[in-house]
């Protein structure tokens, strides 16, 4: 501990208001006047003056009590402080970008920044590649797979073990990573950063840049991954790439086996290699495209990529049906079309009785075209192949009395029905006297249309947050208020079916209010026929959300993608639970959203119990047992295989145990960004309330270190009369003395 200076001063605590101190300060000095002069009468001045010095001293102790002075010390010192030091040791660490590797030069850094330290700090060092390490931690150089930079999770691991109460600051020395960092923790000391490595230039590299792959693919089904290719560096580098081969391997056990080869010419210095295969068991699939290496090229960890495409066994079979081709089948289509676990087939009519079909661009089609020209399919047993029927707005006189009872027997087996609002839904299209009225939410009597055009503000009831169809979009909901484009005040539709109130068996999923009057108007419906989910979207122009960029586009596409696993009864789930989450694939640092269904049980008590790569542990579960609905949440901080299990008990007896594996994404392949990250980096240092650095602006270290420094001053008060007994001896004292030369003159 250094001390740099001490300086003390008076502070005055007064114990009465400063009037009635001036007061009896004058009544006390009459007083002393008063006995003077009675004293120097009958004694003479050389007798009386040592009792009245002795009178004034006490008064005056008596009013220095009243105004109770304070000394005050300020000692300022500076303690010692660690500056915690992570070090990147991984694969991409080893590249020769300069006149030394990266490695080397971050090791002069290290020793620079030791002897660069402001006096009053220590360095505390640890590296780390996928892992954390020891500051003694040697490279293994025969390793066959270059290790991967994981920085996200070693800002975590100092943040959970390695930071301290006297840390200063933590200095990351690092080139980046390889994909967006996000650590599920940080560091409360602020993070300075150093980056190392060349920003870019033409140096020969030849890499694998975007691979475009399914996440999700049906058992047994085909499908294609396609990798960019890219070339830079000088002519002469690239003259000589006119036949790379490249080829798509698959890991079975240990082992990585060839699939398929392909040969290219990068002399242009792009291209793209497309290779179809059939997908195996289900599980997670791991997949490599590797480029052979080439004589001159500054590095072979861009030379490969890893996908991971999870197999399943059947995916979601969607057909779209309507006799007038309304403009939301365009949006739908892509959305679908574009999301791996569902199958998506279009049937429309073009004109008088001729239909189009549009079936999935891979795979087989559910139906063949050439059933399904002529129309709705009649046959329950073809009708069946299907999981979720997406009904267009028509009128119901265009339905046949066959395909009506065909409809209705699909949906009371269970099959999943949504039925989309307009002019020619509902009560518009005469459907309220047909057989199909049992799939409405309303009692529709009229055959005038209902459809209001008019900007209406959506909203989610807080009752249905965790149905699945909805479950996650509140919160995008909050942001498309803060930020969309789609005003007034947020997500809106332009045009809502009103055909009156629910039915009492219809639950409101979403509703939607108008900007003038706030009158609130089922949007999304949900109810039961049969064993069959119906869902009603009261509206023709939600499409247009699929239109607008950021949040509004994404709570289109995260809305039907659950609408229709929700109907389908696609929630996963035991005998009596049902379980939704809020995503499909988890990444390192994500939270974990599950919520929980148990129909007609409210006497239950449910257990979550979460089990990671570090051990499991329980975590709280929010109480629905009123709404039979629960949430529970937590954070993934490391990769790996996470297990949910959640245990539904009533009465202490075990009912129902449902137990889920949730794959965390694993790190790209090292040298996937081969380049140091400049803004990705300065972004990270921004959030963590700190700066960021390039390698060559070390000398700007020391400066923002002493900032860091800051003097702490220690204050301290002590009271005059009432530090210590000697106040209270002296005021004795004196009385003592006053009592003693009154006997010497007999006055007592």
């Amino acid at each position: 501990m250094l001390f740099l200076a001490t300086y003390a001063a008076f502070d005055w605590q007064p114990t009465l208001p400063v009037a009635a101190i001036v007061g009896l300060t004058l009544i006390l000095a009459g007083t002393l006047c008063w006995a003077w002069r009675g004293l120097v009468a009958r004694f003479g001045i050389r007798r009386a003056w040592p009792i009245l010095a002795a009178r004034g001293l006490l008064f005056f102790l008596l009013v220095l009590a009243l105004l109770d002075p304070v000394f005050q010390t300020h000692t300022t010192h500076q303690e010692e402080r660690q500056v915690l030091l992570l070090n990147d040791v991984s694969g991409s660490m080893q590249i020769c970008d300069g006149k030394e590797p990266r490695r080397v030069r971050a090791q002069h850094l290290v020793e620079q920044i030791q002897h660069l330290l402001p006096e009053g700090m220590r360095l505390h060092e640890k590296r780390f590649d996928a892992a954390m390490h020891p500051a003694n931690y040697m490279l293994a150089t025969n390793s066959v797979e270059p290790l991967g930079t994981d920085v996200a999770a070693a800002l975590s691991d100092a943040a959970e073990h390695d930071e301290t109460p006297d840390t200063a600051a933590i200095v990351l020395i690092t080139d980046g990573g390889d994909e967006a960092i996000q650590p599920a923790r940080f560091p409360v000391a602020p993070l300075i950063i150093l980056g190392v490595g060349s920003p870019g230039g033409d140096w020969p590299v030849l890499g694998i840049g975007h691979v475009e792959s399914p996440e999700v693919v049906e058992k047994g089904s085909k499908f294609t991954l396609s990798a960019e290719l890219y070339a830079t560096g000088p002519v002469t580098f690239r003259g000589k790439l006119n036949s790379i081969g490249v080829s798509l391997n698959l890991l079975q056990g240990e082992k990585w086996l060839p699939v398929d080869h392909r040969v290219v010419d990068l002399r242009a210095g792009r291209s793209r290699v497309d290779f179809t295969t059939t997908s195996g068991d289900a599980g997670i699939a791991q997949y490599r495209v590797v480029v052979d290496p080439v004589q001159g090229a500054l590095t072979t960890l861009t030379n490969r990529k890893t996908i991971h495409v999870d197999v399943r066994n059947k995916t979601l079979d969607i057909l779209y049906f309507s006799r007038r081709l309304g403009a939301d089948l365009k949006m739908l289509r892509q959305v679908m079309g574009t999301d791996p676990g569902i199958t998506f087939t279009a049937l429309y009519r073009s004109s008088g009785s001729h239909y189009t079909v549009q079936t999935p661009s891979t795979g087989p089609a559910i139906i063949s075209e050439a059933e399904l020209t002529r129309g709705f399919p009649v046959d329950l047993n073809r009708l069946r192949r299907f999981d979720c029927l997406i009904l267009g707005s028509f009128p119901a006189h265009e339905w046949s009395a066959e395909e009506m009872k065909t409809l209705l027997q699909f949906a009371e087996d269970g099959g999943g029905i949504i039925l989309l609002g307009g002019d020619d839904s509902f009560d518009g299209g005469g459907y309220g006297v047909t057989p199909l009225q049992p799939l409405l939410p309303w009692k529709c009597s009229g055959s005038t249309s209902s459809l209001l055009r008019e900007d209406c503000i959506i909203s989610i009831p807080s009752a249905a947050e965790q149905s699945p169809a909805v479950a996650g979009l509140q919160e995008i909901l909050a942001s498309v208020g803060e930020k969309g484009k789609n005003k007034p005040g947020g997500l809106i539709v332009t045009s809502i079916n009103d055909p009156g109130a629910p039915l009492p068996g219809a639950e409101v999923l979403m509703e939607a209010s108008t900007s003038r009057s706030g009158h609130k108007t089922p949007l999304v419906l949900e109810h039961r026929y049969g064993k069959g989910h119906i869902l009603t979207v009261a509206s023709n122009t939600t499409w247009l959300w699929g239109r607008e960029p950021g949040p509004t586009a994404l709570f289109y596409q995260q809305f039907w993608r659950q609408a229709v696993r929700a109907v389908c009864g696609h929630v996963e789930g035991g005998r009596l639970l049902q379980v939704s989450w809020n995503k499909t694939v988890f990444h390192s640092g994500d939270r974990v959203v599950a919520t929980i269904r148990i129909p007609g049980m409210t006497d239950a008590r449910l257990r979550a119990l979460v089990a990671g790569p570090g051990g499991s542990r329980f975590i709280a579960v929010e109480s629905g047992q009123d709404s039979g609905v629960w949430r529970a949440e937590w954070l993934v901080d490391s990769r790996g295989v996470w297990t949910a299990q959640f245990t539904v008990e009533r009465n202490g007896e075990t009912l129902d145990v449902f137990r889920k594996n949730l794959p965390v994404a694993p790190l790209p392949d090292e040298g996937s960004h081969l380049f140091r990250q400049d803004a990705e980096l300065d972004r990270l240092a921004s959030r963590a309330h700190g700066t960021y650095f390039r390698e060559e602006q070390l000398d700007c270290l020391p400066g923002v270190l002493e900032t860091y420094l800051r003097p702490v001053s220690h204050p301290e008060s002590r009271a005059l009369t009432s530090a210590g007994p000697w106040f209270a001896l002296l005021l004795l004292l004196i009385i003592l003395t006053e009592l003693l030369l009154r006997r010497r003159l007999n006055l007592i």
